[in-house]
């Protein structure tokens, strides 16, 4: 199955972390947005895990418009975001 993720916090990442080291699913893309200072993952940990995933990266502030924008340029009807 094709993946996005989308958003910004450790459970998020964590989970990003177990699908890049299973071979069932594919991430697409991550989408995030500038870290806040109380987050212990910021936006280049996400980048470079998504450089070793295979994922293509986007920051934004804009993050709904963004990943709508993705997803359609995606192709893939059967993408899960």
């Amino acid at each position: 199955m094709k993946l996005f993720i989308i958003g910004r916090n450790e459970v998020l990442f964590s989970t990003f972390e177990y699908l890049c080291r299973q071979n069932e699913h594919q991430v697409v893309a991550v989408i995030t947005a500038k870290a806040r200072p109380e987050y212990e993952k910021t936006e280049e940990d996400f980048r470079v895990l998504a450089e070793k995933c295979g994922a293509r990266f986007y920051q934004t502030q804009v993050i709904n418009e963004t990943a709508r924008k993705v997803v359609r340029e995606s192709g893939d009807r059967k993408s899960v975001v």
